[in-house]
C-alpha cells in the first residue's frame, strides 16, 4: 500500500499534510465539502482510490486513510507439510519499519482499523531463499508497540503465534470488537481478558484475506484454540458471533459455553461437532441465539450416521435461522423459523435427494413454519415437479434459492410428465406450472442444464418471454435470476429485474412481447445494450457477452459466458500464451525462445 506514495517523496507528516488550495487551482468538484467525499470514497474499489489519490493533493489526503485501512505483516510463512516456519530475510524487518512509519502519520493511523499478523500474505508470496534468518519476534514486537497508535483499531487478526504475556497486556486495552484466532494459545500468567470482542472467527483458513469456512491445511498438525484461550476472548455479556470450522475446537467452544449463560446471537460450527456431549448443554445456555449455520464436511462418511440429543422447546427460543442437512431441520424448528439453508447426504456430499427433501418440507409445512419462512436455500441432485411444489405451502415465503447438480444429457434429467425440446425449456415449464405464494419476490435458480439446440438469439427470446409472462401472474415477484450450463463448455444467465408493476402495462404490450423475438442490442423497446469482454489466462481464453433488454414489465440481462481451452496447435495472438506454448511442446533449447516471435512475424507479412 506504500508504493502509492511518491518514492522520491520523504514520509512524514508535513509531507502529507493538507495542502491550501487557492481559487485558481481549485477545481470544480472540490467546491463541495470534504464531508461529502468521505462519503463517497468508502464506496470505492482500491484501484480506484488510488487514482483518485493521485488527481490533487486534497484528493490524496481524503483517499489515503482508505488505502491503508489494512495493516498486515507477516513475521514468517508457512509451507505445505512443513513443521517449522519459514523465516523471513533480514532486510525485511528494515522495510517493514519503514513502512510502519508511513501508517502511523496522523491522518493514516486514523484509518487504520485493521491489524494482520499472519504467517497467510493477502497478497501473495514473495521469493523465499535458504539464508533467511529473521527472528519473527522482532517484526512481531514491532507491530505489537504500535498498535496503541491506531485509535479506530478494531479488528485483530493472530495466526498461529503464541502470544506472550507483555504481547497481551497492548493487546488487552485496545479497544477490539472482532478478532480472528487461529492456532495460537494465551498464557495462563495472565490475569485480565479481552473486554469487548463481539464477533471471533477461530481456525479459520484464510484466502487473500478472507474467511473461508475452512481448515487449513498447514494447521492441522498444529493445536487449535484451546480452552483456556476461549475463556479470554468470551465474555458472556458482549460475545454475539463466534464461527469454528475446526472439530477439536468447537467441542472446546461448547465446553466454554455451557459453563455461563452467553448472549451470543450466531453461532457456526461443523456439523460433526454436533455430536460433542456438551453441544446440547451449550445450545441451552445461549437463549439469545437467532442463527445456527451446521458446515457440511468434507467427506460425508463419518458424519452420514451422527445423531444430535434432544432438543426441548426452551432450548433454543430465539432461534429464526437454520443452515445444515434437511434431515435434521424438524429437530430445529421447535420455534417459527424464518430463513432455512438445507443441505444433505444423499447421492453425494451436501446434496439432497429432492424426493426426501419434499417429504421433509411437508413435514416442515405442517409445523409454525409454515406461516414465517421467508428465505429458503436448497442444494439439491435435480429439480423437481414435486420439490417445487412445496414452495406453496409456506405462505410468507419471499426468496428462493436452488443449486441443482443436473448434467445435460440426451435425454431429460428431470423425471416428469412433460415433453421439451431442450431441458432448460423443461425447467421454463415446470416453474410456469408451480404454485408460489403471492409474498414471492425473488427467486433464483442455478443448474447444470443446457440448450445445445438453440442459438443465443432463440435462448434470449426463450427466457424473455418466460420470465414476463412468469412476472405477469405474480405480480409480487422483483426479481428472477436463472443460470445454467457447464463451466467449461459455456455458462448462461438470465437476470430479470423488475421495472413496472403490472397495472401499468396494457395488454397490447404483453402480447408484443410475447410474439416479437429478442435482437442482440436492442429489442422490444429502444435502448437495449450490448457488451463483451474478453480475456486470457495460461492456456484458457474466456470470453463474456452480455445484452440487456428492456421489457414491458422488467429488465433483462442475458450473459453468456464463454470459454475455450487452448491447445499447443492452435493459434494465439496473445504473446505470454505463445511462450507457454512453445515450452510446452517440449521445445525448451535456447533458440525456442526466439522461435514464437519469428513465426508471428512470418504471419504477418504472409509467408
Amino acid at each position: 500500500m506504500a508504493s502509492i506514495l511518491p518514492t522520491n517523496t520523504r514520509l512524514s507528516s508535513d509531507t502529507l499534510s493538507p495542502p491550501e488550495p487557492t481559487a485558481q487551482s481549485v477545481p470544480d468538484t472540490l467546491s463541495l465539502p470534504p464531508e461529502v467525499w468521505l462519503l463517497v470514497f468508502p464506496y470505492l474499489k482500491p484501484c480506484d482510490l488510488r487514482s483518485i489519490s493521485l488527481t490533487c493533493s486534497p484528493f490524496r489526503y481524503m483517499a489515503q486513510p482508505l488505502l491503508f485501512s489494512v495493516l498486515d505483516v507477516s513475521p514468517f510463512f508457512l509451507a505445505y507439510n512443513a513443521e517449522h516456519p519459514i523465516p523471513r530475510p533480514r532486510a525485511y524487518l528494515e522495510r517493514f519499519t519503514e513502512r510502519l512509519k508511513c501508517y502511523q502519520i496522523p491522518h493514516i493511523a486514523h484509518g487504520v482499523r485493521h491489524c494482520w499478523v499472519s504467517p497467510y500474505s493477502r497478497t501473495g508470496f514473495p521469493a523465499r531463499s535458504q539464508q533467511d534468518d529473521l527472528d519473527p519476534k522482532l517484526i512481531i514486537n514491532a507491530i505489537v508497540d504500535a498498535l496503541p497508535h491506531f485509535p479506530n483499531l478494531s479488528t485483530l487478526s493472530w495466526h498461529c503465534i503464541n502470544i506472550s504475556p507483555q504481547w497481551w497486556d497492548i493487546i488487552q486495552s485496545l479497544k477490539i470488537s472482532n478478532l480472528w484466532l487461529n492456532s495460537s494459545s494465551i498464557p495462563l500468567s495472565v490475569t485480565s481478558p479481552l473486554p469487548g470482542i463481539q464477533h471471533l472467527d477461530l481456525d479459520q483458513w484464510p484466502w487473500e484475506g478472507r474467511v473461508t469456512n475452512h481448515v487449513s491445511i498447514h494447521e492441522e498438525r498444529a493445536h487449535g484454540v484451546d480452552t483456556v484461550a476461549l475463556q479470554y476472548v468470551i465474555q458472556p455479556d458482549v460475545i454475539q458471533y463466534i464461527s469454528v470450522p475446526r472439530y477439536d475446537t468447537a467441542c472446546h467452544l461448547f465446553s466454554v459455553l455451557s459453563k455461563a449463560t452467553y448472549h451470543l446471537k450466531s453461532l457456526k460450527i461443523p456439523f460433526s461437532a454436533a455430536s460433542d456431549p456438551c453441544f446440547i448443554d451449550a445450545l441451552e445456555h445461549c437463549p439469545s441465539l437467532a442463527s445456527l449455520c451446521m458446515f457440511p464436511p468434507a467427506s460425508d462418511e463419518r458424519s452420514r450416521g451422527l445423531r444430535i440429543g434432544v432438543l426441548t422447546p426452551l432450548t433454543l427460543p430465539s432461534l429464526t435461522s437454520y443452515e445444515g442437512p434437511y434431515s435434521h431441520v424438524l429437530q430445529f424448528a421447535l420455534q417459527p423459523l424464518q430463513s432455512i439453508n438445507l443441505w444433505g447426504f444423499d447421492e453425494r456430499p451436501c446434496v439432497c435427494d429432492p424426493d426426501g427433501l419434499s417429504e421433509t418440507l411437508d413435514d416442515l409445512a405442517d409445523t409454525a413454519t409454515a406461516n414465517s419462512l421467508t428465505s429458503m436455500t436448497l442444494t439439491v441432485i435435480r429439480i423437481t415437479s414435486d420439490l417445487l411444489e412445496t414452495f406453496g405451502l409456506f405462505t410468507r415465503l419471499e426468496q428462493v434459492d436452488i443449486m441443482s447438480q443436473d448434467g445435460p444429457s440426451s435425454d431429460l434429467p428431470i423425471p416428469h410428465n412433460l415433453s421439451a425440446a431442450v431441458p432448460v425449456s423443461t425447467l421454463y415449464t415446470m416453474m410456469n406450472e408451480m404454485s408460489l405464494p403471492r409474498s414471492i419476490q425473488r427467486l433464483r435458480f442455478s443448474t447444470r442444464l443446457n440448450s445445445s439446440k438453440l442459438d443465443i438469439l432463440a435462448q434470449e427470446h426463450e427466457v424473455a418471454c418466460f420470465m414476463e409472462a412468469f412476472a405477469s401472474r405474480h405480480p409480487n415477484i422483483q426479481r428472477i435470476e436463472i443460470g445454467y450450463g457447464i463451466y467449461w463448455t459455456g455458462m448462461y444467465s438470465g437476470v430479470w429485474g423488475r421495472i413496472r408493476e403490472n397495472t401499468e402495462v396494457n395488454e397490447a404490450q404483453k402480447l408484443q412481447a410475447d410474439s416479437q423475438p429478442v435482437k442482440k442490442g436492442g429489442d422490444i423497446d429502444d435502448g437495449g445494450g450490448y457488451s463483451s469482454k474478453s480475456s486470457s489466462k495460461d492456456y484458457i481464453v474466456s470470453t463474456v457477452v452480455s445484452t440487456v433488454h428492456p421489457l414491458p414489465l422488467g429488465k433483462l440481462t442475458f450473459t453468456e459466458h464463454r470459454r475455450k481451452i487452448l491447445f499447443p496447435q492452435d493459434t494465439v495472438t496473445a504473446k505470454g500464451i505463445e511462450r507457454h506454448e512453445a515450452l510446452a511442446t517440449g521445445d525448451k533449447r535456447f533458440w525456442g525462445y526466439f522461435w514464437v516471435p519469428i513465426k508471428r512475424l512470418f504471419g504477418k507479412i504472409g509467408i
